[in-house]
């Protein structure tokens, strides 16, 4: 039983901690009330590799990454998903998850020699703080998977924005709504005089 908790709480692809650990890991710092925060990281451009270049090298330039990252800071890395990975912050300030975030950024900036291919890595991080933008583990991995959504296929470095979360509720509300009103034909044509 052991054995199997704990592989529940690794990445098969990577060996790291996953999106479970993860969960269990924050749930235990927002116990201790421990200001922190939540940094993810996307490699947008992942399956592209996997598919122009082959999947071993989308696995290697994951790996890659990961290693460039643990470079930069001895914070454990969490495999989120297949291109997103994430670290926590115990430090908590934003400023320092941001230096950090720039910092993995700029190296990854130059492509990386993956089996003599030289393979360029679009990535995108995302910053959500406890207890500034959170409240609890499943708000925070919420929220960072919501930035790291933000501007889809651009890269960069993105804070959690509370109006951006506000705007996207807005949108997904109202797709139901206008699908119902095309599906019961609720639209018509106004025409609207001009005045000269």
């Amino acid at each position: 039983e052991k054995e199997e908790a704990e592989r529940s709480h690794v990445n098969l692809l990577t060996g790291l901690p996953n999106a479970n650990k993860l969960k269990v890991d924050l749930d235990e710092l927002i116990e201790s009330k421990t200001e922190f925060s939540l940094i993810g990281f996307r490699i947008e451009n992942i399956n592209n590799i996997k598919q122009n270049i082959s999947y071993e090298t989308g696995v290697k330039s994951i790996k890659k990454a990961l290693e460039i990252l643990s470079e930069l800071t001895d914070s454990t890395a969490y495999s989120i998903d297949d291109n997103t990975f994430a670290i926590v912050l115990p430090s908590g300030r934003i400023e320092n998850a941001q230096t950090l975030g720039e910092r993995f950024l700029y190296k990854t900036f130059e492509p990386v020699l993956i089996d003599q291919i030289k393979i360029g890595l679009l990535i995108k991080c995302g910053i959500v703080n406890f207890p500034l933008h959170a409240e609890d583990s499943y708000e925070m991995i919420t929220k960072i998977n919501m930035v790291l959504e933000q501007a889809k296929g651009e890269i960069g470095l993105y804070i959690y924005n509370g109006v951006l979360e506000k705007k996207s509720k807005s949108r997904s509300e109202l797709v139901p709504h206008l699908l119902n009103a095309i599906n019961n034909n609720e639209f018509y044509l106004v025409y609207q005089p001009k005045e000269s």
